[in-house]
């Protein structure tokens, strides 16, 4: 078989693989998701609870398109765009199930508190060639020890971050550089939660850790 015709029927797997899995994966959603409007009719709160539940698929549905991207990509020879800067505000974020919902600031900017789950997962196709320098920034915190918890895993292998000094509203740390990587897996960490209301800090009964502004990487 000649390299063209080689190339052109791995090109034809990965797609038929591609639409494959798409299909399972529409149907599998349809279903979970007239389980879910039917659950949440018998609920107090059905609109919160669907939002939820969209917010936890679109992330699971973003893993599994960037992992077969990468595998279209492969068979069509087709280099991954990928970024040397990224930069993703707190609306950009909005998707995680880790995040409450969007609020604002007496200035307008937006932020959303990270509480409802421990860890934040996020797939970026980021420019490994060279280290790269993230910044975490804040518009509040449960209280002044957490930010000295919060771990970072890139890969699966712990990154180290600091707090520069005098400042308590942001986070930094340096991304090493990798070879052959496509999609790079970002896992953030909360050590603990509190609720204000614990605290005697008003009725807010949610548990939260700190409150994200943006995540840049450059």
């Amino acid at each position: 078989m000649s390299r063209t015709n080689q190339a052109a029927q791995q090109q034809k797997m990965a797609a038929d693989e591609l639409m494959r899995e798409l299909k399972q994966a529409a149907g599998a959603l349809s279903s979970r998701a007239k389980q879910k409007i039917n659950d949440a009719r018998d609920t107090e709160l059905p609109l919160a609870s669907l939002v939820g539940f969209a917010n936890t698929e679109l992330l699971e549905c973003s893993k599994k398109l960037s992992v077969l991207d990468y595998k279209l990509a492969e068979a069509l020879d087709k280099k991954i765009q990928q970024y040397k800067r990224i930069y993703l505000s707190a609306d950009d974020l909005a998707f995680s199930p880790a995040l409450y919902e969007i609020e604002k600031d007496n200035k307008g900017k937006t932020y959303a508190w990270w509480g409802k789950e421990h860890s934040l997962r996020l797939n970026l196709a980021l420019d490994r060639s060279t280290a790269r320098e993230l910044r975490i920034r804040l518009a509040n915190v449960i209280d002044d020890e957490i930010l000295d918890g919060i771990e970072l895993k890139v890969g699966g292998e712990l990154v180290k971050l600091g707090i520069p000094k005098g400042s308590r509203n942001l986070v930094v740390g340096t991304i090493p550089k990798a070879s052959d990587v496509s999609y790079s897996a970002f896992e953030f960490l909360l050590p603990y939660t509190k609720s204000p209301s614990e605290q005697n800090k008003g009725l807010d009964n949610r548990q939260l850790g700190v409150a994200l502004s943006a995540i840049s990487i450059s």
